[in-house]
């Protein structure tokens, strides 16, 4: 039996990742809520109640970001929530 051994380059290290959600807000027009450095994200390891600039000041940063549409829980009507996947080395 033959064994397999992987050699990473040096430097290379794992980055901590975790997704932060926004509060879902009613669009103001038929587009989605725009995305601002205003919008306020709940996030386990980079605080709740924060924006995109405190994510970075923290030493996060954002891999993606993307609109969620959801159902609004009263009216039925469609609401935009953003998503963020955010990671740290």
């Amino acid at each position: 039996m033959k064994k397999l051994i992987l050699v990473a380059p040096m430097g290379v290290s794992a980055a901590n990742g975790e997704l932060c959600i926004a509060k879902a807000v009613q669009p103001a027009s038929e587009h989605s809520q725009a995305l601002t450095n205003d919008t306020r994200f709940e996030c386990l390891a980079a605080g709740n109640d924060t924006t995109i600039p405190e994510i970075y000041k923290k030493g996060w940063k954002v891999a993606s970001v993307f609109p969620q549409m959801i159902p609004g829980a009263s009216t039925g009507l469609q609401r935009t929530r953003w998503t963020l996947v955010i990671e740290k080395n």
